[in-house]
């Protein structure tokens, strides 16, 4: 069952644009790929750009191919800290549709920035009614201030992803804050 597993995925690969004998593993050189539109290219590059301390950019999962496997539940979010592309990978898995040819920002990103995470269980894309109010930073704790506002059900479950990225290096602990409340804390790795 691995097997076949593992075939539907490379085989979903290639369909979606990876090079034969390639997987979403390999790391990437300093630009984006071939054949991505200039607004998409601009995006994924600027992720290298840098960042003050106190600053911070939504990564935009439309630009990446992939889904967060670690599953949310319902009232239970989960949340992490990327400070390199092997964690990146570790929870980011690969997805087989879209048009999309990316898998993970460049590995030049990572020496400079991590990503924190968020899983949110969601009846319907809210993507309309998310807002980033800031990060405040101390020696001690990184919190990311957030609103979100959740939209009528639409039939569906998903596991919506939130992920900010910043300037290394990172205090011992990340807080998620949703509407003023703590929804999920986590501690950096520290690398």
């Amino acid at each position: 069952m691995r097997k076949l597993l593992m075939s539907a995925l490379v085989s979903g690969l290639i369909a979606c644009g990876a090079p034969n004998g390639s997987t979403p593993n390999e790391e990437q050189e300093a630009e984006a790929p071939a054949g991505l539109s200039e607004e998409i290219q601009r995006e994924h590059m600027a992720l290298v750009e840098p960042l003050a301390p106190d600053a911070h950019r939504l990564i935009n999962f439309s630009l990446y191919h992939v889904f967060v496997e670690p599953r949310a539940e319902r009232g239970r979010p989960f949340c992490t800290t990327l400070e390199n592309a092997e964690a990146w990978r570790s929870v980011m898995q690969p997805a087989a549709t879209g048009g999309s040819q990316l898998f993970e920002p460049l590995e030049a990103m990572w020496r400079d920035h991590s990503v924190l995470l968020l899983a949110r269980f969601v009846e319907a894309d809210p993507s309309q009614t998310l807002r980033i109010q800031g990060i405040r930073r101390t020696a001690a704790a990184l919190e990311v201030s957030y609103q979100l506002t959740e939209p009528a059900p639409s039939g569906g479950e998903f596991n919506w992803p939130i992920a900010v990225q910043v300037a290394k290096p990172l205090p011992p602990t990340i807080r998620f804050i949703e509407n003023g409340r703590v929804v999920c804390e986590t501690a950096s790795t520290r690398d």
